[in-house]
């Protein structure tokens, strides 16, 4: 796999880790709770996230985690159903010519099992989705890839932007599998 593939990848599941990490710092939950991901925390301080966020004082103003605001909003589909993620919190960082974006629930770990998620690279020249990965729970993630000449071998995804709106539509399949899902949301940026 090479370096850029790999770099996107961490930084986009650097701030989903980090959504989890906001909510455990910002909420009265317990030392256990807090400690539940050590890996976690290792994975998001060395993509650059760092474990170290304040919030807010503002019930509605986002959260910030070592300067990248958790806010925003989103809704979407998977599969022409409904995918909800309660207490969602978006996380947005632009660097090198792209814009990783990643939404999870504020008061759960997203390493914890049957926890909804989703991260993604978009260029921000082309507004080409590069990456994107969607964890609906239960079931196994659903991915596609696109990163300077890898492409996965199944599945399409499309980006608008508009400011910091991002329409985003496609189909991803589990990692060596064909069968796709198609999936529509809209992610705004904190």
């Amino acid at each position: 796999m090479n370096t850029p593939l790999l770099k996107t990848a961490s930084t986009a599941a650097a701030l989903v880790l980090a959504l989890g990490l906001a909510a455990c710092s910002s909420s009265d939950s317990n030392d256990a709770e807090q400690s539940s991901s050590p890996a976690a925390a290792d994975s998001a301080t060395e993509a650059g996230a760092g474990t170290d966020s304040q919030a807010d004082p503002g019930a509605d103003a986002p959260l910030s985690v070592d300067g990248v605001e958790v806010g925003g909003s989103f809704s979407g589909t998977l599969g022409g159903e409904p995918f909800e993620i309660e207490n969602v919190g978006v996380a947005c960082t632009s660097q090198d010519g792209q814009t990783t974006i990643g939404v999870g629930p504020l008061d759960a770990v997203v390493t914890d099992q049957g926890v909804r998620s989703v991260s993604m690279a978009i260029d921000d020249s082309s507004s080409e989705v590069r990456l994107i990965t969607i964890v609906p729970g239960d079931d196994a993630s659903l991915n596609f890839t696109n990163i300077e000449g890898y492409r996965s071998q199944a599945g399409s995804a499309e980006a608008e932007v508009d400011g910091t709106t991002y329409t985003v539509t496609g189909e991803a399949a589990p990692s060596g599998s064909t069968e796709t899902k198609s999936f529509d949301f809209v992610i705004t940026c904190p």
